[in-house]
């Protein structure tokens, strides 16, 4: 069995759980991840590659969480899934989960009856900002600063474990 199977991809599953039913991303799983990894590919010399990948990963999505998009265990957890996959299959299973949290997203709010609603508004911000240079013209929504979880809000580490494994089980190159 690879290593990858048993430090990466089968305790994501149980990341992939909390976080859908929680809405957290335990550092007792993600730690070890991240960890494994970083020992792993040390041990098979693609440590530049695959540590480098991670920090760059680390700092978009720290950026991102400071906006508001993303909170802290996305940041470590995606982070953790870098370091074992390296460039550029991470940039595939990052764009993927991105993919289908997105549709995930849009069925979401359309079901909930505020989809037309955002993406009026959404566009007609982008229409403000292009044709006016009006700052904040682009709604910006961002996760609360309490532990309270907004009721659109969408868990992005079971995309990402579905990604994860599908570029496992599919290598693009």
């Amino acid at each position: 069995m690879e290593p990858i199977l048993w430090g990466c991809l089968i305790p994501s599953i149980y990341s992939a759980y909390t976080d859908a039913t929680r809405r957290n991303l335990y550092d007792y799983v993600t730690i070890p991840i991240f960890l494994l990894g970083t020992a792993y590919s040390i041990y098979t010399g693609v440590w530049i590659n695959h540590l480098l990948t991670a920090l760059v990963v680390f700092v978009v999505f720290y950026f991102c969480a400071l906006k508001g998009g993303f909170a802290g265990g996305d940041v470590k957890f995606c982070t953790a899934l870098a370091v074992w996959f390296g460039y550029p299959s991470t940039l595939y299973f990052i764009g993927l989960a991105s993919i289908t949290a997105a549709i995930y997203g849009s069925c979401k709010l359309s079901k909930m009856g505020l989809f037309k609603q955002r993406i009026v508004v959404y566009f007609r911000g982008v229409y403000m900002k292009i044709a006016y240079g009006i700052k904040g013209a682009i709604p910006e929504n961002k996760l609360p600063e309490n532990d309270e979880i907004c009721e659109e809000a969408i868990p992005f580490g079971p995309f990402m474990v579905f990604a994860a494994w599908l570029v496992y089980l599919t290598p693009m190159i």
